[in-house]
C-alpha cells in the first residue's frame, strides 16, 4: 500500500512525487511508457527556471531523476479505473490493482485539433500556450488559430513579442 498513488508523469506529477517524499510519504507514479503529451514532444523549451534551452524529453528525464533519487517509485500503464474503499482506494492498471491512501491526477490537459496535420508539427512551430512558448516566436509572423475566446489575450501577448501577428478564431465576447 502506497501513501499516494500519482497518474501521470509530467512535471506535475513528477513534482507531485517530489513534495510527496520531502514529507515522507510513499508515493508511486503510474504513467502509460510512451510520453504522448505536449512536452515530450517539444523541441526547446526557454522559460523553465534553472535549466535554460533544454528540449521537451530532457526536462521530463531531469523531473523523473529528481523524484526517482528521491525514492518515488514509477509504474508502467494505463491505470483504467480508481474505486473507493473505506479509507484508501485501489487503482486498476492494466491486469494489476495498485493500493493507496490518496491519489492524485496529474494528467495533463488535451487541446482539441483544428487542423489536419497539427500533432506532427506540435513543438516544431505549432505551439498551445503563447505565454509558454511565446519567446520562440519572437520577431517572427505568427498566426494564432483558436476556438477559445482566451486566444485573443494570447494572440495580445503574442504581439509584443512577434513581429506580425494574425488571428483566426472567435472574437472576444
Amino acid at each position: 500500500m502506497y501513501d499516494i498513488a500519482i497518474v501521470g508523469a509530467g512535471p506535475a506529477g513528477l513534482s507531485a512525487a517530489i513534495t510527496a517524499r520531502q514529507r515522507g510519504r510513499e508515493a508511486l507514479v503510474i504513467s502509460r511508457a510512451d510520453q504522448r503529451g505536449w512536452l515530450a514532444r517539444a523541441e526547446r523549451i526557454d522559460n523553465y527556471p534553472g535549466l535554460p534551452a533544454v528540449s521537451g524529453p530532457q526536462l521530463l528525464a531531469a523531473l523523473r531523476d529528481h523524484a526517482a533519487q528521491m525514492g518515488a517509485q514509477f509504474m508502467d500503464g494505463l491505470v483504467q479505473q480508481i474505486l473507493p474503499m473505506g479509507d484508501e482506494y485501489a487503482l486498476s492498471v492494466g491486469s494489476d490493482f495498485v493500493q493507496a491512501r490518496r491519489v492524485i491526477l496529474c494528467m495533463g490537459a488535451r487541446q482539441p485539433r483544428l487542423l489536419p496535420g497539427e500533432d506532427a508539427l506540435l513543438g516544431r512551430g505549432v505551439s498551445y500556450c503563447g505565454t509558454c512558448d511565446g519567446m520562440l516566436y519572437r520577431g517572427k509572423a505568427v498566426a494564432v488559430v483558436a476556438e477559445s475566446a482566451e486566444a485573443v489575450h494570447e494572440a495580445g501577448f503574442l504581439a509584443g513579442l512577434a513581429a506580425h501577428v494574425r488571428y483566426f478564431g472567435k472574437p472576444d465576447p
